[in-house]
């Protein structure tokens, strides 16, 4: 399994899109996430940092944050996210690639 994932969110942070590697990454699979919000995973104590992430992808239009993440089965991983604004979407889509870094 791949330890890698690609995404697609829309404005509200809502999966539109995940690679094969996000079952790898995460244990969930696609038609889990999808249309749910990406940052439910994510641990509470992390989420101020991913919000100031995301205040600077709307205004920069690239963020970067190390975060940890709940599994499928409950574990805890860490995720270094790197995230990209699509420039020309209209409805304020964005990317991200998202890494296992735990050690």
């Amino acid at each position: 399994d791949s330890m890698e994932a690609f995404c697609v969110h829309d404005r509200k942070g809502r999966f539109r899109y995940v690679s094969s590697g996000f079952h790898g990454l995460t244990g969930f699979r696609a038609e889990q996430v999808l249309g749910r919000d990406s940052l439910r995973q994510i641990d509470r104590q992390d989420r101020p940092a991913l919000r100031t992430a995301l205040q600077q992808l709307q205004a920069e239009g690239r963020a970067s944050v190390c975060t940890r993440y709940r599994t499928a089965d409950g574990r805890q991983v860490w995720l270094q996210i790197e995230m990209q604004r699509l420039v020309k979407d209209p409805r304020g889509a964005w990317l991200s690639w998202s890494r296992n870094v735990s050690e």
